[in-house]
């Protein structure tokens, strides 16, 4: 076979399978192009799929909002009531309608409701009356209720909030210069949030968990953090030094805050015998420091008949705290000697000077009647912490010390020491969700 024969014969081979190629080229290049249309129709379908998902579910968290504020306002309008007008019918019911609202809200809209039970009184603290809805247990976390920047100059009145947000979780939730005047955060779960530039006036944050809280340039002057975690937090000594109290909190470094001596000069000191110590007052007999012999140790004494010296506790500050803890209790305790006898007074008085409490301690059930000590040694007892409540309208106590010898002549002095009163709160009892 000629060349010429077999380049022919090879070209009719090679046509028909180039066309044989390209077309399968052709139809995998169509099998791809299909499955890509195809794949772009399921993922159009899904996002239009869940853009109509979002959008019935928008639709349908607007209209659980809007239905709410419109009962609400109705009952309002049609009872012609304000927030503390409610029963406790109404009551319940509204605090259920309002917590199966917020919970099926997003953070927006829950948003929109804090304000509207705000602006109704139905979380806000009045003149000290709380308010009828309690949120405990109720998830806020993210909630911002800063101040927007455009509203600080304009309308700085706005900026005071009272709120009520006892038990609520508000991680990460930001109040950002806002006037949170007397508002209640106890018991809340503010970890990471945002208090920078805020006015905490009278606040309570007492058992709250405040873990890497923001307080930068906040002031919390006369607020309570009684029992708070402050771990990470980076509330500084001086605003602490502000406070009313933060005794038993977990404080940024980790360590637990002690609590304050509200009593001032209970413990006798021998650095000046002939000037007696600043806070109490002798009101009958006479009442020196005494130092005892052959000893550092110097001690609260008489060797009169009988001898009384007093101290007054002044508890105005404390006033909104007991009077809205009904678990306001103080820790009183004393060093005392056997030798003679002891009495202390502990006299709760209210704003007009009416005494509302008194409780009695007695070293010897000989000289009076209340609660007596048994020394466990021949020489001296200690007092284990006596807790008792305060009434709710106790604005001062009085701590009457009575020193009463054996008689005049005695060698031996009626004496005391390590005089202590501490201001406790016990854990709050929680309205029932």
């Amino acid at each position: 076979m000629k060349l010429k024969d077999i380049l022919k014969l090879i070209g009719l081979i090679l046509v028909p399978l180039t066309i044989g190629v390209a077309t399968t080229i052709s139809t995998v290049q169509q099998i791809k192009l299909n499955q890509q249309n195809r794949q772009n129709d399921i993922e159009i379908g899904k996002q239009e799929r869940e853009q109509g998902s979002k959008i019935a579910d928008n639709s349908e968290k607007e209209r659980i909002l809007a239905s709410y504020l419109t009962y609400i306002s109705n009952l309002f309008l049609e009872k012609n009531i304000t927030a503390f007008d409610i029963d406790s019918i109404t009551s319940t019911i509204v605090r259920a309608k309002t917590l199966s609202t917020i919970r099926q809200l997003d953070i927006e809209r829950k948003h929109q409701v804090i304000l509207f039970l705000y602006e109704t009184q139905l979380i806000r603290i009045a003149d000290t009356v709380y308010p009828i809805i309690n949120l405990n247990n109720v998830e806020l976390d993210n909630l911002d209720l800063s101040l927007p920047k455009s509203n600080e100059k304009l309308y700085p009145q706005y900026e005071i909030m009272q709120l009520a947000f006892r038990g609520v979780s508000l991680r990460n939730s930001s109040f950002s210069s806002r006037w949170l005047h007397e508002s209640d955060f106890s018991h809340t779960d503010l970890t990471k949030g945002d208090f920078t530039l805020t006015h905490s006036i009278r606040v309570d944050f007492s058992y709250s968990l405040l873990e890497q809280l923001n307080f930068m340039n906040a002031t919390v002057d006369q607020a309570i953090f009684a029992y708070a975690n402050l771990t990470d937090s980076n509330i500084s000594e001086e605003q602490l030094s502000t406070t009313l109290t933060y005794g038993g909190a977990i404080l940024p470094n980790g360590t637990i805050a002690p609590l304050k001596n509200l009593l001032m000069n209970g413990n006798a000191r021998c650095s000046n015998l002939s000037i007696f110590p600043d806070g109490w007052t002798v009101s009958d007999g006479n009442i020196s420091i005494i130092q005892e012999r052959f000893s550092s140790n110097c001690y609260f004494g008489s060797f009169r008949r009988e001898s009384i010296m007093n101290q007054k506790i002044d508890l105005s500050d404390y006033s909104q705290w007991i009077r809205n803890q009904q678990d306001a209790h103080y820790i009183f305790n004393i060093s005392i000697f056997k030798q003679n006898n002891i009495i202390i007074n502990i006299k709760q008085f209210s704003a007009n000077g009416t005494q509302l409490r008194i409780v009695t301690f007695c070293q010897n059930p000989l000289y009076c009647n209340g609660i007596f000590w048994t020394c466990q040694s021949s020489s001296n007892c200690y007092d284990d912490d006596y807790i008792d409540p305060l009434h709710k309208d106790t604005q001062s106590v009085d701590i009457e010390i009575i020193f009463q010898t054996i008689n005049e002549n005695s060698n031996l002095p009626a004496i005391c020491d390590n005089i202590s009163f501490y201001m406790i709160l016990m854990p709050k009892r929680l309205p029932v969700p």
